[in-house]
């Protein structure tokens, strides 16, 4: 598995080591082929999110896109505004 940084300025709060070196905040690592930072960037951009739309974005599947959520909450970058089981949207934490 490998790592990658994202930039501190604009995730503010998450920590990705690369090679030993971090940031401070929660740790978020990824595969090569991870769409994490795009997802990220889509959260950036959108002040509501959903699985269906970062699906679309990102040209994965909605399961993919909740994975990706999953990850994003359990970093603290993201929270669940809804407070539903299904037909849930996240913005930023």
């Amino acid at each position: 598995m490998h790592s990658v940084k994202i930039n501190p300025l604009i995730t503010a709060g998450i920590q990705c080591s690369t090679h030993g070196s971090t940031t401070t905040g929660a740790t978020l690592a990824r595969t090569a082929r991870s769409q994490l930072p795009r997802a990220v960037e889509h959260v950036l951009r959108s002040p509501v999110v959903t699985a269906r739309g970062l699906a679309e974005d990102l040209a994965i599947t909605p399961q993919a896109a909740l994975r990706l959520l999953r990850h994003l909450i359990a970093a603290g970058v993201i929270r669940e505004a809804t407070g539903r089981a299904a037909w849930r949207a996240f913005t930023m934490a």
